[in-house]
């Protein structure tokens, strides 16, 4: 499905693929908990695959392109990777070391 939306986003813009994406996300998120909570391993299967099927694929094909045209040629790698590298400073499994790094630069 991923080269598919790749091929649909050159032909109706990649943010609007990827808000279609984001939707699909947002929208199914409901539907498969209550899935979950059938507990019928059918039901969880269908619909997670019609989450990654949709939402994910949407999302996830126009990425690559979408950081690409985020940045002129000139500091395009420069400005894809310090976004791509702050990432593991915010996510929740580095919060415990934050405080240490947090006295790193008082000190």
């Amino acid at each position: 499905m991923i080269p598919t939306f790749g091929a649909i986003s050159d032909r109706i813009w990649r943010k609007n693929t990827f808000f279609f994406g984001a939707g699909v996300i947002v929208v199914s998120a409901w539907p498969i908990f209550a899935l979950i909570q059938t507990g019928q391993q059918w039901a969880i299967i269908v619909g997670v695959a019609i989450f990654l099927a949709l939402g994910h694929a949407a999302v996830y094909s126009v990425l690559s392109a979408f950081y690409c045209e985020l940045f002129p040629t000139e500091v395009r790698y420069t400005g894809i990777s310090v976004g791509t590298r702050q990432r593991p400073f915010s996510s929740p499994a580095s919060r415990p070391s934050s405080p240490r790094i947090h006295l790193s630069e008082e000190i």
